[in-house]
């Protein structure tokens, strides 16, 4: 390798290890904030779309549960055929 390619070679390793500390820091195990979460429903309740809530997250996913305000939200967008 030439010097050039060396110091492109280094970037690039570099610029891979803070994309990988990145990545596990954003994807970590966290619970949503519940004001969060209720923001996004009242926007999906003022636009008429589709409201689907998965979980709260966090490290035991089971316990934390998926209810919103006491129940479920299951819904999807309609499907159109063209």
């Amino acid at each position: 390798f030439s010097g050039y390619q060396k110091r492109q070679k280094e970037k690039i390793n570099i610029s891979m290890k803070t994309l990988l500390k990145r990545k596990k820091k954003i994807f970590t195990n966290k619970v949503f904030e519940q004001g969060f979460v209720v923001k996004i429903k009242q926007q999906c309740d003022e636009q008429g779309s589709a409201f689907f809530f998965k979980q709260w997250g966090g490290v035991n996913k089971k316990k934390t549960g998926r209810a919103l305000g006491g129940r479920t939200y299951d819904e999807m967008p309609s499907m159109q055929v063209i």
